[in-house]
Order: C-alpha cells, then sequence, then structure tokens
C-alpha cells in the first residue's frame, strides 16, 4: 500500500514537472544554449527569494536569503525531531500528525526569518561568514608553511645544513608575499571592509 502511495506521488511530482516545462522553456526566450536554460531556470527560482512580490531586492542578498532559510529549516527541523525523539514530545511524536509536525513548524519558522530578516543584516551575516572562512584558509595555509619548513624539512644535528635554511626561509618569503597580495587584492577591490 505505502508503494502505491510514493508511486502515485512520484508520478504527480514528474507530471507537474513536465507540465511547467513550457514555461520554463519559454522564460528561455533565445533558448540558443544549455547554459542559457540553466540560468533562466535558477533565475526564476532566484525571483522567489528576492520577494519582488513585497519589495524587490538584489541578487546577492536573494540568495543568501534562500540559503538562510534552508539553514534555518535544517536546524529547526533536526532539533525538533531529536525533540519529539528523545525530549518531552515523545507522546506526540508517535501519532501519525505528529510526525508532520517538525517539518510544518521548520517550514513557518524559516520563512518568516528569510522573509522578515532585513536586507542589511543578511549582508553583514553573508560578509562575516566570508570573513571568516578567508581567514581560516589564510591561516591554514600559513601554518602549512611553517609545518613544512619546520616539521618536514629537518636539519641533521652536527652539520652546516645551508641549503635547508635558504629553502626555509623561501618557503617563509612565498607565504608571506600571498599573504601580502591577498590584503593588497581585498583593500583595493572592498576599500570600506578592511
Amino acid at each position: 500500500m505505502k508503494t502505491k502511495k510514493g508511486l502515485i506521488l512520484f508520478s504527480a511530482i514528474i507530471l507537474a514537472l513536465v507540465a511547467s516545462l513550457p514555461i520554463v522553456f519559454a522564460a528561455a526566450s533565445p533558448f540558443s544554449s544549455l547554459k542559457d536554460l540553466l540560468y533562466d531556470v535558477f533565475r526564476i527560482f532566484l525571483d522567489v527569494f528576492k520577494l519582488g512580490f513585497l519589495k524587490g531586492t538584489s541578487d546577492l542578498v536573494a540568495f543568501t536569503r534562500l540559503m538562510i532559510w534552508v539553514i534555518t529549516f535544517a536546524l529547526f527541523h533536526a532539533s525538533l525531531q531529536l525533540l519529539m525523539t528523545v525530549g518531552t514530545l515523545t507522546n506526540l511524536g508517535n501519532t501519525r500528525s505528529g510526525q508532520r509536525l517538525p517539518a510544518i513548524i521548520s517550514f513557518c519558522l524559516a520563512t518568516i526569518t528569510a522573509i522578515f530578516m532585513p536586507e542589511n543584516v543578511i549582508l553583514a551575516i553573508g560578509i562575516t561568514y566570508s570573513a571568516v572562512w578567508a581567514a581560516i584558509i589564510l591561516v591554514a595555509v600559513f601554518a602549512a608553511m611553517i609545518y613544512l619548513c619546520y616539521g618536514v624539512i629537518r636539519t641533521t644535528p652536527g652539520q652546516r645544513n645551508t641549503w635547508i635554511h635558504v629553502i626555509r626561509l623561501a618557503i617563509l618569503f612565498f607565504c608571506w608575499m600571498l599573504i601580502y597580495n591577498i590584503t593588497t587584492v581585498v583593500e583595493a577591490g572592498v576599500p570600506g571592509l578592511v
């Protein structure tokens, strides 16, 4: 019985996708290439999260809002599932309607969070997240260079190893130049952030 319901649901989804293909093809006006088609499909999807029906926002804000919605939904859903299986709401989780409750609540809370979050907060979240990961990547490169210099390239005791010190100095100089070039590009590209 469950297999029939799943097959009917799968068939309905496929039928809906096939029915929506003319809309997608109509949105891709020239249909010159697959790239244009994929861009137009993604554009339709982003326009929903641009909240054009409320107020138009930029594409960057729309994409960040979409990602915040996905993350918020996943976090709420996982925590509510955990609460219903192990926590205080185990009796409610055993009922048939209680199994759908985490998805419904998570959908509503994620939608409210994504819609009512101001644009400047969304941009601040995106900038902060990317700055933190950029710092982690820079620190990882610098730590890898230091490890390469002093963990991998070792001197033998009692011998003069001038070449090893030259190689270490070259690696450290390369690391310094890399970080200097990255900060120069960041300062030139985004003057208000650094």
